[in-house]
């Protein structure tokens, strides 16, 4: 059906109400081809050691502004190490999870309120922007599924909606 052949880091099929899937996390999107047990602990390391230099020196008597950001930044290590960022299409809309340490915020945007889509075709992926009010949704897809995913488009999107396709 939808990008069944595709491996699981492109396009992945959940549930039955859930059309398609695109995982995205905060700190893959600049490190992608970092996995994320990788960055996971990574972020619990460098977190772990910025923790103990300001423990350190906390002790030592030495606790200064150094200190101070080493504990700050210790702790937005381990907070971004436990998020992660899914965005998958619906038949209600974009749906945009995050989730951190177990919390999940769930935003959701009607196929009704997304006045355009634009579909950019780049060397390594297919980019859907869902213009959606004042913000742009933004969800990559496999090159070769850009049939696929008109038709769906064309099947989901309300009337007043316009698809801008700009092929490179």
């Amino acid at each position: 059906m939808w990008g069944l052949g595709q491996s699981p880091k492109v396009l992945i099929l959940r549930f039955k109400d859930m059309i398609l899937e695109r995982r995205i996390t905060a700190l893959r999107s600049t490190w992608a081809l970092a996995p994320k047990w990788m960055m996971t602990a990574a972020g619990i390391f460098l977190g772990t050691l910025l923790e103990y230099r300001a423990i350190s020196s906390f002790f030592a008597g030495e606790f200064d502004r150094g200190a101070a950001t080493n504990a700050f930044a210790g702790l937005l290590c381990y907070l971004c190490s436990g998020m992660d960022r899914v965005l998958y299409l619906t038949d209600d809309g974009i749906v945009s999870e995050t989730r951190c340490w177990g919390r999940i915020i769930r935003k959701t945007a009607p196929w009704i309120a997304i006045r355009s889509v634009r579909i950019v075709s780049g060397n390594k992926c297919l980019t859907v922007a869902f213009e959606v009010g004042s913000r742009v949704w933004k969800l990559p897809f496999p090159k070769d599924s850009a049939g696929e995913i008109e038709d769906l488009l064309e099947e989901l999107l309300p009337d007043g909606a316009r698809i801008i396709r700009f092929p490179r």
